[in-house]
């Protein structure tokens, strides 16, 4: 990407975006699009934000941190965010300690609305965190209704396995394992109850 953009610490991504359609149109910007995807022979990592990035490049403005919020735990690290002092990103550990973002971007592959496939998934720390937040402002719409009972119906099941499984391990833990385990049941057992209706 360094070889297309003068600045590549400007790559922006695009999982959240507003777009000015009228300039767009005005710019024949699809067009622009379009033939930068085809001029080049091997396919793009990322197509549609690579090609974005391509032909906007110094043309574009970021959002605030609240507007496009993803959860990076090592923000929380003290000795870290040192590095976000004086930038745009300094205030994201307090966005995430406030839960004042605005849109919650989930980067990723652990999606909460989707069956976790491959093992050991139910542990990851995003897939946890996202299904923390997502599930209760889900259970609120009554679009998809259906098909949301029908995933937590699904994923209920293995978040009880799951539980006895790290209550088991409890047992053989000591120091911060025995902690992070605990924490990690606690976490999984607010999440079985919010798929199941009740409050955590």
């Amino acid at each position: 990407m360094g070889n297309y953009l003068s600045f590549p610490l400007s790559y922006c991504n695009s999982g959240v975006l507003v777009l000015d359609l009228d300039q767009m149109r005005r710019r024949n910007l699809e067009h622009r699009l379009l033939q930068q995807l085809r001029s080049r022979p091997d396919p793009f990592p990322y197509p549609d934000q690579d090609i974005l990035n391509i032909a906007l490049h110094g043309d574009m403005t970021t959002l605030p941190p609240e507007w496009n919020f993803q959860f990076l735990s090592w923000t929380w690290d003290e000795e870290k965010t040192r590095l976000l002092r004086g930038t745009e990103f300094e205030n994201v550990p307090t966005i995430s300690c406030g839960r004042s973002w605005k849109l919650l971007h989930m980067v990723g592959p652990e999606k909460p609305w989707r069956l976790p496939d491959t093992p050991g998934t139910m542990g990851q720390f995003h897939w946890i965190l996202y299904s923390f937040f997502w599930w209760p402002e889900a259970k609120r719409l009554p679009v998809f209704r259906e098909e949301l009972d029908a995933i937590s119906q699904g994923l209920a099941p293995l978040l009880q396995r799951h539980i006895r499984g790290q209550q088991w391990k409890l047992f053989f833990s000591r120091g911060h394992i025995f902690r992070k385990r605990r924490d990690k049941i606690r976490w999984l057992k607010k999440l079985l109850s919010i798929l199941d209706g009740r409050k955590p």
